[in-house]
Protein backbone atom coordinates (compact mmCIF):
# COMPACT_ATOMS: atom_id res chain seq x y z
CA UNK A 1 0.00 0.00 0.00
CA UNK A 2 2.68 2.52 0.97
CA UNK A 3 4.65 1.80 -2.19
CA UNK A 4 1.53 3.06 -3.96
CA UNK A 5 1.49 6.09 -1.67
CA UNK A 6 5.09 6.89 -2.56
CA UNK A 7 4.40 6.60 -6.27
CA UNK A 8 1.12 8.51 -6.08
CA UNK A 9 2.08 11.55 -4.03
CA UNK A 10 5.79 11.78 -3.32
CA UNK A 11 6.37 13.80 -6.49
CA UNK A 12 3.46 16.09 -5.67
CA UNK A 13 4.73 16.54 -2.13
CA UNK A 14 8.26 17.27 -3.29
CA UNK A 15 6.84 19.94 -5.59
CA UNK A 16 4.92 21.44 -2.68
CA UNK A 17 8.02 21.50 -0.48
CA UNK A 18 10.51 22.76 -3.03
CA UNK A 19 8.29 25.56 -4.29
CA UNK A 20 6.98 26.68 -0.92
CA UNK A 21 9.20 29.77 -0.75
CA UNK A 22 9.02 30.62 -4.43
CA UNK A 23 6.22 31.16 -6.90
CA UNK A 24 4.27 27.92 -7.04
CA UNK A 25 4.41 26.32 -10.46
CA UNK A 26 1.20 26.03 -12.44
CA UNK A 27 0.68 22.36 -11.73
CA UNK A 28 -2.81 20.91 -11.79
CA UNK A 29 -2.96 18.32 -9.01
CA UNK A 30 -6.74 18.39 -8.67
CA UNK A 31 -7.16 15.18 -10.63
CA UNK A 32 -4.68 13.30 -8.44
CA UNK A 33 -5.63 14.36 -4.90
CA UNK A 34 -8.65 15.48 -2.87
CA UNK A 35 -6.94 18.35 -1.07
CA UNK A 36 -3.51 19.75 -0.29
CA UNK A 37 -1.86 22.54 1.62
CA UNK A 38 1.71 23.67 2.17
CA UNK A 39 2.56 26.36 4.68
CA UNK A 40 4.86 27.78 7.32
CA UNK A 41 4.92 26.32 10.82
CA UNK A 42 5.78 29.53 12.64
CA UNK A 43 3.46 32.02 10.96
CA UNK A 44 0.78 29.77 9.51
CA UNK A 45 1.24 31.43 6.13
CA UNK A 46 -0.09 29.18 3.37
CA UNK A 47 2.05 28.90 0.24
CA UNK A 48 -0.15 26.54 -1.72
CA UNK A 49 -3.68 25.29 -1.24
CA UNK A 50 -6.14 23.09 -3.03
CA UNK A 51 -9.63 22.41 -1.69
CA UNK A 52 -8.46 22.87 1.90
CA UNK A 53 -11.81 23.74 3.46
CA UNK A 54 -13.69 20.67 2.25
CA UNK A 55 -14.21 18.18 5.05
CA UNK A 56 -12.53 14.92 4.08
CA UNK A 57 -11.98 11.50 5.63
CA UNK A 58 -8.66 11.58 7.48
CA UNK A 59 -7.93 7.90 8.17
CA UNK A 60 -4.87 7.32 10.40
CA UNK A 61 -3.80 10.96 10.37
CA UNK A 62 -6.33 10.91 13.22
CA UNK A 63 -3.54 9.55 15.40
CA UNK A 64 -1.83 12.92 15.70
CA UNK A 65 -4.84 14.08 17.72
CA UNK A 66 -4.59 10.89 19.77
CA UNK A 67 -0.96 11.77 20.40
CA UNK A 68 -1.87 15.33 21.41
CA UNK A 69 -4.54 14.27 23.91
CA UNK A 70 -2.19 11.71 25.44
CA UNK A 71 0.72 14.15 25.54
CA UNK A 72 -1.36 16.82 27.26
CA UNK A 73 -2.48 14.26 29.83
CA UNK A 74 1.19 13.44 30.47
CA UNK A 75 2.04 17.13 30.85
CA UNK A 76 -0.78 17.55 33.38
CA UNK A 77 0.51 14.60 35.41
CA UNK A 78 -2.62 12.54 34.81
CA UNK A 79 -0.56 9.73 33.29
CA UNK A 80 3.11 9.00 32.62
CA UNK A 81 5.00 7.63 29.64
CA UNK A 82 6.28 4.99 32.07
CA UNK A 83 2.77 3.83 32.97
CA UNK A 84 2.20 0.14 32.36
CA UNK A 85 -0.86 -0.26 30.16
CA UNK A 86 -2.72 -3.56 30.42
CA UNK A 87 -4.21 -4.32 27.01
CA UNK A 88 -7.93 -5.07 26.95
CA UNK A 89 -9.64 -7.66 24.80
CA UNK A 90 -11.36 -4.82 23.00
CA UNK A 91 -8.11 -3.04 22.16
CA UNK A 92 -6.40 -6.24 21.06
CA UNK A 93 -9.25 -7.08 18.69
CA UNK A 94 -9.08 -3.76 16.84
CA UNK A 95 -9.14 -4.24 13.07
CA UNK A 96 -6.93 -2.70 10.41
CA UNK A 97 -3.29 -1.78 10.83
CA UNK A 98 -2.14 -3.69 13.90
CA UNK A 99 0.81 -3.76 16.27
CA UNK A 100 -0.27 -7.25 17.33
CA UNK A 101 -1.24 -6.52 20.91
CA UNK A 102 -2.56 -9.46 22.96
CA UNK A 103 -5.29 -9.36 25.62
CA UNK A 104 -3.72 -8.95 29.03
CA UNK A 105 -0.35 -7.88 27.60
CA UNK A 106 1.42 -5.15 29.53
CA UNK A 107 3.30 -2.42 27.70
CA UNK A 108 4.36 1.13 28.51
CA UNK A 109 2.34 4.12 27.40
CA UNK A 110 5.47 5.65 25.87
CA UNK A 111 5.95 2.60 23.65
CA UNK A 112 2.33 2.75 22.51
CA UNK A 113 2.82 6.40 21.56
CA UNK A 114 5.83 5.45 19.44
CA UNK A 115 3.73 2.71 17.83
CA UNK A 116 0.92 4.99 16.68
CA UNK A 117 3.26 7.60 15.21
CA UNK A 118 5.79 5.30 13.53
CA UNK A 119 3.92 2.16 12.43
CA UNK A 120 0.34 3.40 12.92
CA UNK A 121 -1.03 0.56 15.05
CA UNK A 122 -4.79 0.88 15.42
CA UNK A 123 -4.80 -1.43 18.43
CA UNK A 124 -2.18 0.74 20.16
CA UNK A 125 -4.35 3.82 19.66
CA UNK A 126 -7.28 2.13 21.39
CA UNK A 127 -5.05 0.97 24.24
CA UNK A 128 -3.85 4.55 24.69
CA UNK A 129 -7.41 5.85 24.65
CA UNK A 130 -8.58 3.39 27.31
CA UNK A 131 -5.63 4.14 29.57
CA UNK A 132 -5.73 7.92 29.25
CA UNK A 133 -9.48 8.43 29.00
CA UNK A 134 -10.76 5.48 31.00
CA UNK A 135 -12.71 4.35 27.95
CA UNK A 136 -12.56 4.87 24.21
CA UNK A 137 -15.76 6.92 24.33
CA UNK A 138 -14.42 9.26 27.02
CA UNK A 139 -11.16 9.69 25.12
CA UNK A 140 -13.01 10.58 21.91
CA UNK A 141 -14.85 13.25 23.87
CA UNK A 142 -11.48 14.65 24.95
CA UNK A 143 -10.39 14.65 21.30
CA UNK A 144 -13.37 16.85 20.45
CA UNK A 145 -12.71 19.12 23.43
CA UNK A 146 -9.08 19.52 22.40
CA UNK A 147 -10.10 20.29 18.82
CA UNK A 148 -12.46 23.00 20.06
CA UNK A 149 -9.79 24.42 22.38
CA UNK A 150 -7.30 24.96 19.59
CA UNK A 151 -9.89 26.31 17.16
CA UNK A 152 -10.52 23.38 14.84
CA UNK A 153 -14.06 23.74 13.53
CA UNK A 154 -14.45 20.70 11.27
CA UNK A 155 -13.13 17.81 13.37
CA UNK A 156 -15.40 14.80 13.80
CA UNK A 157 -14.05 11.74 15.59
CA UNK A 158 -15.63 8.37 16.25
CA UNK A 159 -12.46 6.64 17.46
CA UNK A 160 -8.77 7.34 18.19
CA UNK A 161 -7.34 5.59 15.13
CA UNK A 162 -9.37 6.57 12.03
CA UNK A 163 -10.62 3.06 11.26
CA UNK A 164 -14.09 3.07 9.60
CA UNK A 165 -16.76 1.25 11.57
CA UNK A 166 -18.79 -0.01 8.61
CA UNK A 167 -17.94 -1.70 5.34
CA UNK A 168 -19.23 1.25 3.32
CA UNK A 169 -16.83 3.53 5.21
CA UNK A 170 -19.54 6.13 5.63
CA UNK A 171 -18.81 6.52 9.34
CA UNK A 172 -15.21 7.44 10.08
CA UNK A 173 -13.17 10.43 11.21
CA UNK A 174 -13.33 13.67 9.22
CA UNK A 175 -11.63 17.05 9.16
CA UNK A 176 -10.69 19.74 6.67
CA UNK A 177 -7.14 19.83 5.36
CA UNK A 178 -6.81 23.36 6.74
CA UNK A 179 -7.62 22.05 10.21
CA UNK A 180 -5.14 19.17 9.83
CA UNK A 181 -2.49 21.74 8.95
CA UNK A 182 -3.37 23.82 12.01
CA UNK A 183 -3.43 20.73 14.25
CA UNK A 184 0.03 19.75 13.05
CA UNK A 185 1.28 23.30 13.66
CA UNK A 186 -0.10 23.27 17.18
CA UNK A 187 1.50 19.94 18.04
CA UNK A 188 4.97 20.78 16.71
CA UNK A 189 5.01 24.27 18.21
CA UNK A 190 4.01 22.99 21.64
CA UNK A 191 5.79 19.63 21.60
CA UNK A 192 8.69 19.91 19.12
CA UNK A 193 10.31 16.76 20.50
CA UNK A 194 7.57 14.78 18.73
CA UNK A 195 9.78 15.05 15.65
CA UNK A 196 12.30 12.73 17.31
CA UNK A 197 9.62 10.06 17.06
CA UNK A 198 8.22 10.87 13.63
CA UNK A 199 11.72 11.06 12.14
CA UNK A 200 12.30 7.37 12.94
CA UNK A 201 12.62 5.22 9.83
CA UNK A 202 11.64 2.12 11.78
CA UNK A 203 10.41 0.91 15.14
CA UNK A 204 12.67 -1.64 16.83
CA UNK A 205 11.63 -3.27 20.12
CA UNK A 206 14.26 -5.84 21.06
CA UNK A 207 12.38 -7.28 24.05
CA UNK A 208 9.40 -7.91 21.82
CA UNK A 209 11.41 -9.15 18.85
CA UNK A 210 9.72 -6.50 16.76
CA UNK A 211 11.10 -4.49 13.86
CA UNK A 212 9.04 -2.70 11.26
CA UNK A 213 9.64 0.20 8.89
CA UNK A 214 7.82 3.48 9.37
CA UNK A 215 4.69 3.90 7.29
CA UNK A 216 6.14 7.19 6.00
CA UNK A 217 7.79 6.30 2.65
CA UNK A 218 9.62 9.63 2.35
CA UNK A 219 11.85 9.23 5.41
CA UNK A 220 14.44 6.95 3.77
CA UNK A 221 14.21 8.79 0.46
CA UNK A 222 14.43 12.44 1.53
CA UNK A 223 16.86 13.13 4.35
CA UNK A 224 15.30 16.51 5.13
CA UNK A 225 11.87 15.05 5.85
CA UNK A 226 11.35 14.37 9.56
CA UNK A 227 7.66 13.55 9.86
CA UNK A 228 4.81 13.43 10.23
CA UNK A 229 1.92 10.98 9.69
CA UNK A 230 0.36 8.75 7.06
CA UNK A 231 -3.16 7.44 6.57
CA UNK A 232 -5.25 5.30 4.26
CA UNK A 233 -8.79 4.02 3.88
CA UNK A 234 -10.70 3.41 0.67
CA UNK A 235 -12.76 6.54 1.27
CA UNK A 236 -9.89 8.73 2.48
CA UNK A 237 -7.43 7.61 -0.17
CA UNK A 238 -3.71 7.90 0.51
CA UNK A 239 -2.88 10.67 2.98
CA UNK A 240 0.38 12.17 4.17
CA UNK A 241 1.27 15.00 6.50
CA UNK A 242 4.94 15.83 5.99
CA UNK A 243 7.33 18.24 7.66
CA UNK A 244 10.70 19.60 6.58
CA UNK A 245 13.00 22.34 7.88
CA UNK A 246 13.88 24.95 5.26
CA UNK A 247 16.74 27.45 5.31
CA UNK A 248 15.90 30.70 3.58
CA UNK A 249 19.09 31.69 1.79
CA UNK A 250 18.34 35.42 1.84
CA UNK A 251 18.21 35.51 5.62
CA UNK A 252 20.02 32.86 7.62
CA UNK A 253 18.15 33.99 10.73
CA UNK A 254 14.86 33.06 9.11
CA UNK A 255 14.99 29.28 9.19
CA UNK A 256 11.52 27.87 8.69
CA UNK A 257 9.69 24.60 8.83
CA UNK A 258 7.25 23.72 6.09
CA UNK A 259 4.22 21.54 6.76
CA UNK A 260 2.65 19.90 3.73
CA UNK A 261 -0.59 17.95 3.81
CA UNK A 262 -1.74 15.81 0.88
CA UNK A 263 -5.11 14.08 1.24
CA UNK A 264 -6.97 11.60 -0.92
CA UNK A 265 -4.18 10.78 -3.36
CA UNK A 266 -5.12 8.19 -5.94
CA UNK A 267 -3.23 6.76 -8.88
CA UNK A 268 -4.53 7.08 -12.44
CA UNK A 269 -5.58 3.42 -12.21
CA UNK A 270 -7.58 4.14 -9.07
CA UNK A 271 -9.45 6.95 -10.84
CA UNK A 272 -10.25 4.74 -13.83
CA UNK A 273 -11.43 1.78 -11.78
CA UNK A 274 -13.34 3.65 -9.10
Amino acid sequence: MYNRLKKSISFTLIILILTSFTAFANIDVSSDISAAVSGDLETGKIFYEHNIDEVVAIASTTKIMTYLVAREAIEKGEVSEDDIVKVSQYAASTKGSSFGLKPGEEITLGTLIDVILIVSGNDAAVAIAEHVGGSEEAFVQRMHETAEKIGLTTAKFINPNGMPIDLEETDQNFMSTRDLFELTRYIIKNYPDVLKITDSESLVLIDRGYEKASTNPLLPEMEVVDGFKTGYTDKAGLCLISTVPVVIEEDTNMNRRVISVVMGARSHTDRINK
